[in-house]
């Protein structure tokens, strides 16, 4: 095992003909879960010795960035799988940062991936404190085939840009809710699950909380006027 301050040019090049890694994260609270995203379709960059950014595309979730909003706390790993045996960490701080944040230099970040990747959401920017390499010897030898085409073929041609702000989950019995800044096309089917729970507990004559969406607003990044859209939006579906 070896510990460096920083990435090496050799490793940077390294890094760049990887063609998956990995991104962990926690929550600060002992019984949540750790999150951990597999990810592909050449969505890393080495932006300096000690930071590099993550585009973040669609998914099911959006677990990496709640985590990130709430601490900070990242490690990213690369394995290699073919060629000789190696395994990359990189320990981090990260912050989130959106579509429309040029205060955040979202438009030169952006610049730096392919302008055609589908669904992006949102960029992941860490600052790396510790770079550490291992053997490897446990990775099994795998062939590259391809990446994936199935989220170009799925998504869809308009995305919405309004900003949502929390994500409540359930995960193995233990209910979290931590804030995630989310754009309302990976947001939306949670929003409708929601609103039909909601509906539910109307038809049964069961007490409704107060604002059915009121914990939207316990983040400064969401507004009163924003979560009435949101819901009327999601009622006219």
């Amino acid at each position: 095992m070896k510990v460096l301050p920083a990435i090496t040019p050799e490793l940077e090049q390294w890094i760049k003909q990887q063609p998956m890694f990995f991104n962990a994260t926690a929550p600060l609270g002992g019984q949540a879960h750790v999150n951990l995203s597999p990810r592909g379709l050449d969505s890393l960059r080495v932006i300096d010795p000690n930071q590099v950014a993550i585009l973040d595309l669609t998914g099911s979730g959006n677990e990496t960035a709640a985590h990130l909003l709430e601490n900070g706390r990242i490690t990213i790993m690369f394995c290699a799988f073919n060629g000789d045996p190696m395994i990359l960490r990189l320990y981090g701080e990260g912050e989130v940062i959106l579509p429309g944040d040029e205060d955040e230099d979202w438009a030169d970040l952006r610049g730096l991936f392919a302008a055609d990747l589908p669904g992006v959401r949102q960029i992941f920017r860490v600052l790396v404190t510790r770079v550490q390499t291992s053997c490897g010897y446990g990775v099994p030898l795998m062939d590259f085939v391809d990446q994936r085409d199935r989220l170009a073929i799925g998504r869809p041609k308009k995305v919405r840009p309004i900003l949502l702000n929390t994500k409540k989950r359930k995960t193995a019995g233990v209910s979290t809710a931590l804030p995630a800044r989310l754009q309302i096309n990976c947001a939306l089917c949670w929003f409708i699950v929601r609103y039909v729970e909601l509906t539910k507990l109307k038809s049964k004559n069961k007490p409704l909380p107060g604002n059915n969406f009121a914990f939207i607003h316990r983040s400064r990044n969401i507004n009163e006027l924003q979560c009435q859209k949101i819901v009327k939006y999601v009622k006219m579906l």
